[in-house]
């Protein structure tokens, strides 16, 4: 069996290629969130609440982009549900 080429070099046993991962504040990521749902909701002239209804009632398809937006939109109502629940508690 081959091993898969990669740019002309067979890939190095054990080692493993990771992608970059970047840290940032829950307050940063916060923020850009908001700023990318905003510009959506500008785009489509549309609440990204009415735009998740619209996709699950298939009044509108669910493009990579509109995909992107709403998966961006839940994890921002996540944050922003974790960050009030700390305030609570904290």
């Amino acid at each position: 069996m081959m091993a898969a080429m990669v740019r002309g070099h067979a890939p190095v046993p054990g080692v493993i290629h990771r992608t970059p991962v970047k840290l940032e504040e829950s307050s940063a990521t916060i923020t850009r969130l908001e700023t990318f749902v905003r510009r959506m909701e500008r785009r489509y002239e549309c609440d990204s609440e009415a735009m998740r209804c619209n996709v699950r009632e298939g009044r509108f398809p669910e493009t990579r982009e509109v995909g992107k937006w709403l998966a961006e939109y839940h994890l921002l109502t996540l944050l922003r549900g974790q960050q009030a629940a700390g305030r609570e508690t904290g």
